[in-house]
């Protein structure tokens, strides 16, 4: 409890009024100020009091939103640490179907992101994968340098037509070739329903769609 004899005061206080919330300032003559969390701040005022009213967004109010913009804060970070995707996926991905399973995949057609693949990706969802597009059908290989994770690669030809399917082993430099020419390389997590479903001459649909090499 605070008590005052000043002659003059000037004291800012929350004040709800109808939509919206406002600071009102008191100036004026105070004999005693009782000053609790659980009671009024003024008692005993004297003549001459005055009120001023501010259209909303008190200091309480803004003490509010810096509140919520940390939490949101924090949300985003413990979200980018404990999922891998969540940094790595881009923003563009595209849609292929094979057997009526349906999945996204990013785009590996330039001779660098053919060169990165997937390197260094620690998680890759089930219904994700990246398909590796080259500028004409030749023998081609993968390997599994500074991967951390199993693969499947299946291999298609320029028409999508899958002509063998192999299973890559994580950060190893074993070399897995096409059995012919190819033009595409589908890869996928060990985990995804295509490796169960997906055979040698199954077409993957969709193909038509995904923008060509980039040499």
């Amino acid at each position: 409890m605070v008590k005052s004899n000043a002659s003059k005061l000037y004291v800012a206080m929350q004040h709800e009024h109808g939509k919206g919330s406002y600071c009102v300032v008191y100036s004026g003559a105070v004999n005693q100020i009782t000053d609790t969390y659980e009671q009024k701040f003024f008692r005993n005022f004297k003549t001459n009091i005055k009120f001023y009213y501010f259209k909303r967004y008190s200091s309480n109010m803004i003490r509010i939103l810096r509140v919520n913009y940390k939490n949101l804060f924090g949300l985003i970070v413990f979200f980018a640490l404990h999922n891998g995707n969540l940094h790595a996926d881009p923003l563009i991905t595209f849609p292929i179907v094979v057997n009526d399973i349906k999945i996204r995949v990013e785009l590996a057609n330039t001779p660098q992101t053919r060169a990165r693949g997937l390197m260094e990706r620690r998680v890759l969802a089930e219904d994700r994968g990246m398909i590796f597009v080259f500028p004409e059908e030749k023998i081609f290989s993968m390997w599994m340098k500074n991967t951390p994770i199993d693969l499947v690669v299946l291999f298609a030809t320029k028409e999508g037509r899958i002509i063998n399917i192999e299973h890559m082993k994580k950060n190893t430099l074993v070399s897995y070739a096409s059995s012919g020419p190819a033009k595409y390389a589908l890869e996928v997590s060990k985990h995804s329903p295509l490796v169960d479903s997906a055979q040698t001459n199954d077409l993957i649909l969709g193909i038509e769609h995904i923008p060509a090499a980039a040499h």
